[in-house]
């Protein structure tokens, strides 16, 4: 098979898994909160995307071995999370998914206001905007903070549900609209476009599943993508002026102004346009950082990490305040050079990605392994989370779902996962304890000492 043909082949295979998995998870409805759903378009963003400007004729790459050999793999890695997430759920834990299927489909529920979205909401955009301008470098800290972050989408996609459920429609709109200015603030504040997208995309997927008409949804999600391609090849014309503005700890007018100049004109995705389909390739294309690991490693220059990197994803449950002289840190460190043997500028970041990191110790059995392990464990906080939220037990609701979104981090390596979860954790623990929506007089005194310190940062750092 030569490998314009391998392409065409394994990019059949992976849209025929994709929809299935999307459909089915769509039929499910309200025994799902979308988690297994995101997970795919996002896996399919980094693995999937890229190959299709391979096969286009008039399109002209490098290293079209290595693609294939990580499209191969991120291929294994589709199916065996379709296996763990459709089938071995249903058969290894066949009583939970059951028990809440029963209670969610039977079960006539009434949504009770509250305000705790509103007010999380707020807070952790408030904290976000501050260690976006001033980063806090403290044991756990950093932890609490990237849970902090997600937690916010969290609160939108609780608001928007609530709206839903007391059918006011313009409060979900309006939800809607803001979610979709998560990139923008993203970009302004710290320079980054990809983790505002797909904040964006989480709040979509777990909204579009109150709608009925599937058709509908796909073609909105087909335009959205298109538009999201366009506003990614825009921003990446700019985006070393963007960062350089940003990074060197701009003013918020001048961060403002070089995004404005940077999309007042907008440049259209052209899949004929070699510039346009190489931007996509260079940042959405894990496949050639797979395909180089397992050429590297098949060539004997590096063995197998055989569960080391694994184990040290582990360490990354324990709060480092805790474990002040803990070995691993969140990141992807040199793994990457380590096993392709590809050398980065000094303190360029790479993510390892899950494919990879689950390759590079086990080979292709550790991918197929892991993803079925992946799959379950996403259906399993998706199913559970849904129930909760119809129980309108928004904590557990939060407990479960957090680390769903976690889990979905599908560029990162697996100690960004685990210490994410930790940081969650620790996180909605505090809220549940604490309870501060109660006391509306600290909750002043909080907001006022937050907008006071944001303004002095912006004012006159």
């Amino acid at each position: 098979m030569d490998i314009e043909k391998a392409f065409g082949f394994y990019l059949i295979l992976c849209f025929a898994i994709i929809s299935l998995i999307i459909i089915i998870n769509w039929k499910r409805k309200l025994n799902n909160c979308g988690l297994s759903i995101f997970y795919v378009l996002g896996l399919s963003m980094m693995h999937t995307i890229a190959p299709i400007m391979y096969i286009l004729p008039w399109q002209v790459f490098s290293q079209k071995e290595w693609v294939l050999y990580g499209f191969r793999e991120s291929t294994y890695a589709l199916a065996s999370f379709a296996i763990g997430n459709l089938v071995l759920t249903e058969i290894f834990f066949k009583n939970i998914i059951k028990r809440k299927k029963y209670i969610i489909e039977d079960k006539c529920y009434t949504w009770q206001y509250s305000r705790l979205p509103y007010i999380y909401f707020w807070m952790t955009l408030l904290l976000y905007l501050i260690t976006a301008y001033k980063p806090i470098m403290l044991p756990s800290i950093t932890a609490l903070n990237v849970a902090s972050n997600n937690f916010m989408i969290v609160c939108v996609c609780i608001i928007c549900w609530q709206a839903y459920c007391n059918k006011n429609i313009k409060e979900l709109n309006k939800w809607l609209l803001i979610s979709l200015l998560f990139p923008l603030l993203t970009l302004i504040f710290s320079g980054y476009l990809g983790y505002g997208i797909g904040m964006s995309m989480l709040v979509i997927v777990f909204t579009f599943r109150f709608f009925r008409k599937f058709i509908r949804m796909i073609i909105i999600y087909l335009i959205m993508l298109y538009l999201g391609f366009s506003i990614y090849v825009t921003y990446m014309k700019e985006r070393g002026a963007i960062r350089e503005v940003i990074w060197r700890g701009a003013p918020i007018t001048d961060r403002i102004n070089v995004v404005f100049n940077t999309f007042k004109k907008i440049e259209w995705f052209d899949p004929s346009n070699p510039l346009h389909t190489t931007m996509i390739d260079s940042r959405l294309n894990q496949n050639i950082l797979v395909g180089a690991a397992v050429e590297y490693i098949k060539n004997g220059f590096v063995s197998y990490a055989c569960g080391s990197t694994i184990y040290e994803s582990l360490l990354g449950f324990i709060p480092r305040i805790l474990y002040p002289q803990k070995p691993v840190y969140a990141g992807s460190g040199d793994i990457v050079s380590r096993f392709t043997g590809i050398e980065f500028a000094s303190g360029t970041s790479v993510g390892v990605g899950q494919v990879m990191e689950l390759y590079i110790n086990f080979g292709r059995i550790g991918i197929i392994i892991g993803f079925m392990i992946i799959g379950i464990l996403i259906r399993l906080f998706d199913v559970i989370s849904a129930h909760y939220l119809l129980e309108s037990n928004i904590y557990k609701f939060i407990l479960w779902f957090l680390p769903g979104i976690f889990l979905s981090n599908v560029g990162g390596s697996l100690i960004e996962v685990t210490s994410s979860i930790g940081g969650g954790i620790v996180l909605t623990y505090l809220i549940m304890k604490l309870k501060l929506e109660r006391y509306r007089l600290i909750l002043f005194f909080i907001f006022l000492f937050l907008i006071l310190y944001l303004i002095r940062l912006i004012l006159f750092s």
